[in-house]
């Protein structure tokens, strides 16, 4: 899939490797819907892209009527990305199930695939450890994507399944190989690019 004049619809696209794979995608001639947590980070990007001369729309997860706002204002979406990172996993059962419950929101988006017209779906799902909890989380997301598989494609990227080709290597650590925003927007950009068209010419 070539980038150029596609519409990207992020969730949790306003910081982290979020904002790395927005304002790749952006740079990239796409256009992006960005649902937001944070309202302050996503207006900085907003102004940010647009200083770039890319078109980017921004959307609180609280929005009312969501996906026919998103419908009105981009037409359509063709790719869709869960961009779901949890951090302090470990800290004990009721973080946990807290994790668990807050998948409805990206699950939602699986749902309405069809609806959007998306062709591609991408779930980022990454923490900075693969524990066992982290796992856990990533298998119950998997299992409710395939629930819910539409025609569209679907890749999971995570932590534990990104090619080492894509993981950046620091040389004074080597051994560790901790996970970037780059390597995530990396993954995903060759995730997107399956029709042969050489990833190297895209600015990551």
């Amino acid at each position: 899939m070539n980038p150029v004049d596609k519409v990207l619809l992020i969730v949790d696209g306003e910081s982290g490797a979020g904002q790395d794979i927005s304002e790749t995608f952006s740079k990239n001639g796409t256009r992006i819907v960005l649902i937001y947590t944070d309202k302050e980070k996503a207006v900085k990007l907003k102004e940010k892209i647009e200083k770039m001369e890319g078109i980017i729309n921004i959307f609180s997860r609280d929005e009312k009527n969501l996906y026919d706002k998103v419908k009105q204002i981009a037409g359509r979406v063709d790719i869709i990305i869960n961009n779901i990172y949890f951090e302090n996993i470990n800290k004990g059962n009721e973080d946990f199930m807290n994790v668990l419950q807050s998948l409805d929101y990206y699950i939602n988006f699986i749902k309405n695939a069809r609806n959007f017209g998306a062709t591609l779906i991408i779930n980022a799902v990454y923490n900075k450890d693969d524990s066992f909890e982290y796992s856990m989380v990533k298998s119950v997301f998997d299992t409710f994507t395939l629930k819910y598989k539409t025609d569209a494609r679907i890749f999971t990227v995570s932590s534990s399944n990104i090619d080492p080709e894509y993981i950046e290597k620091l040389p004074d650590k080597i051994s560790e190989k901790k996970l970037q925003s780059s390597d995530i927007t990396n993954a995903i950009i060759f995730s997107t690019i399956v029709d042969g068209i050489n990833r190297k010419i895209l600015d990551l």
